[in-house]
């Protein structure tokens, strides 16, 4: 294990802070049980609307980007694949919700691909760190990022916006939402292309992309006990990238179909019910033309169920009781034609997950909270698993420090992919974790804050890819690592300096170590527990409004050196991503009261670095922008 002895140096100088709009309660949904910000057990970001409108960003990916303990790999420029490691853990162990709706899939080779998600009409992102299998089940075991879409809640409206920027990129988007009656709305349509950059190095032609959102969600409430809730969002989008395929030009198309459906019923003060039904269809086709022709086809349905009854025993203790199933299909199919002939891999099938939980809030006085939660899942192919989290979170009066500590376990079912590919392994076991996270939240005033979080978690039967004899590629496949571990800490500080707001500084830094254990008798040396997670990150933001109507934002981003891993005649080797630092810039400028002026400008001191070896990063790039709102 490396040290972190120096860390505590740190401590009071770098950190982040959620990103909240005042200093008012906010209460976190993804939870199950809606609980205050101030009281959580376990670590919890939000993004808030405020947040997405300041920062003048488009896409998922970065403004995830900018959160404590989260690192992004990107292959490439915009909509290329991004990764996401949340605490360290492999992207596939977080699950990704859209209004609830899990979208983690069964041939996905390295998790949801966040690079597809638009941020036009997000209303707020929650970010569970730490196990949340006893909440969402498997794929869950390293966290979760609830994605929420806006609900109509004040006047009709209507606003569009148009942007433009380096690489031929143009943006358009037209939205409206407002409340009508018994009725909440909001759509949205975005389109989004350009012609990018060049994914990898050494190639001078770029990659251009384009992506289309469709966006509504529809509020009824006939009456004060009951609630009605649906929404439907719609990914269309196409990108070219770059392979290992001489003198080709593959691209991939990806649609994604996502709809829900709801009612809650307020039965009782004391009784609450609610269940959501919802449907998710992802297809991806890749292309790939040259020295051989190559093609990847899949096609993956969910069907899910979620039903959470709600009770409130007393003013202090609130249970929940619920159960949700999720069917699952998905066909796969690859074919190639080379000089080596033809060859096609196949496989198709289905799966479902059963689960049943409880979760206990008591809360003996307004600064104290206990939670506690029990899971059982049955998975059509693996049985069944136990996963349970217990934590506590008390605030000191009158000094305003709240102290925090949980321990949770999670697991997460291996995927189609990983059983049944070609480099697929039909013995493999389900993967396991157990976290413990112990920190504080400090409030200064109204205007300073700080909080400080370790984390340790052990993995048992982490599913890993195992290159073997160099000499023999076939002899690839996925195993299970009987052993391992990733502990570290997440620093935050947040700093309000003028009044009304006008100067904030927000500081942040992670530290991470992560460990894994290979057989003795395995070829790899690649340390794939270790590959693109930088030990330290720190970033500094300062959000200032000079006079009412001018934003300025600042952000800065050093990442420290790392790891990543490509093959020289089969045989993995590592290579050394080296540190960065990486300054941002926007500014937004509210003309009228219907009109908005923004702009930005992205890695202003044209470094050169990369976030997965042999692959791009963009160089300085300008955009800049209209919205009207009527």
């Amino acid at each position: 294990m490396k040290s972190i002895h120096w860390i505590a140096v740190a401590i009071f100088a770098t950190s982040h802070t959620y990103a909240i709009e005042t200093m008012d309660e906010i209460v976190v949904q993804s939870t199950r049980i809606p609980t205050s910000l101030d009281l959580s057990t376990s670590s919890v970001e939000v993004i808030t609307e405020a947040d997405i409108f300041r920062s003048n960003l488009s896409r998922l990916d970065q403004i995830l980007a900018k959160e404590v303990g989260l690192h992004i790999a990107q292959t490439g420029g915009a909509n290329q694949p991004s990764s996401l490691y949340l605490r360290g853990a492999k992207p596939h162990q977080t699950l990704i919700l859209i209004d609830g709706v899990k979208v983690n899939g069964q041939t996905d080779l390295n998790g949801y691909d966040i690079s597809s998600m638009d941020l036009s009409n997000i209303e707020r992102i929650e970010i569970l760190k730490g196990p949340q299998s006893t909440l969402y089940g498997s794929d869950a075991m390293a966290g979760v990022i609830n994605i929420i879409t806006k609900t109509g809640s004040r006047e009709p409206t209507v606003s569009a916006s148009a942007e433009l920027g380096s690489h031929a990129y143009y943006r358009g988007n037209l939205s409206t939402h407002g409340t009508v009656g018994i009725m909440q709305y909001s759509a949205s349509i975005q389109h989004t292309e350009e012609d990018g950059i060049s994914a990898k190095q050494n190639d001078a032609e770029t990659d251009p992309s384009s992506l289309q959102t469709l966006t509504t969600r529809l509020t009824l409430q006939p009456s004060e006990a009951l609630q009605f809730k649906a929404g439907i969002r719609y990914i269309d989008a196409h990108s070219d990238y770059d392979d290992t395929n001489p003198n080709a030009s593959p691209y991939v198309d990806k649609k994604q179909l996502i709809a829900d459906i709801s009612a809650h019923l307020t039965a009782t003060e004391t009784y609450q019910s609610s269940v959501q039904f919802s449907i998710a269809d992802l297809q991806r086709n890749h292309h790939s033309i040259g020295s051989s022709i190559n093609t990847t086809d899949t096609d993956e349905q969910w069907l899910t169920y979620d039903w959470i009854n709600t009770l409130q025993l007393s003013d202090a203790i609130e249970v929940i009781v619920g159960t949700d199933y999720t069917h699952s299909a998905y066909d796969y199919l690859y074919s190639s034609l080379s000089s080596f002939g033809p060859y096609v891999e196949a496989f198709d099938g289905s799966r479902h997950q059963h689960g049943a939980y409880a979760i206990t809030h008591y809360k003996p006085s307004q600064s104290t909270l206990i939670h506690a939660s029990l899971r059982n899942d049955s998975d059509s192919i693996f049985g069944s698993a136990l996963t349970y989290q217990a934590g506590i979170a008390n605030t000191i009066q009158p000094s305003k420090t709240t102290l925090r500590a949980s321990f949770g376990t999670g697991y997460r079912a291996p995927t189609a992919y990983q059983l049944y590919s070609y480099y697929g392994n039909s013995a493999l076991q389900e993967e396991t974790s157990q976290q413990f996270e112990a920190g504080f939240d400090q409030k200064i005033n109204d205007r300073i804050s700080f909080n400080a979080t370790f984390f340790h978690t052990r993995y048992e039967q982490l599913i890993e890819t195992e290159y073997g004899d160099p000499n023999d590629y076939n002899d690839d496949s996925y195993l299970n690592i009987p052993k391992a571990n990733s502990q570290g800490v997440e620093l935050a500080t947040n700093l309000r300096l003028l009044d009304q707001n006008r100067l904030e500084v927000t500081l942040g830094y992670t530290y991470l170590d992560n460990d894994d254990q290979y057989p003795e008798n395995s070829y790899d040396e690649a340390e794939n527990f270790e590959l693109r997670r930088p030990f330290h990150v720190l970033f500094g933001e300062v959000n200032y409004l000079p006079i009412d109507r001018l934003n300025l934002n600042l952000y800065v981003r050093h990442t420290d050196q790392t790891k990543d891993l490509d093959f020289v005649n089969f045989a993995p080797v590592i290579y050394d991503l080296k540190a960065h630092t990486r300054v941002d810039l926007s500014a937004s400028y509210q003309l009228t009261e219907t009109l908005r002026l923004f702009t930005r400008i992205e890695n202003v001191t044209d470094i050169t670095y990369a976030r997965a070896y042999s692959y791009n990063a963009p160089g300085r790039s300008f955009y800049g922008g209209i919205s009207v709102e009527l």
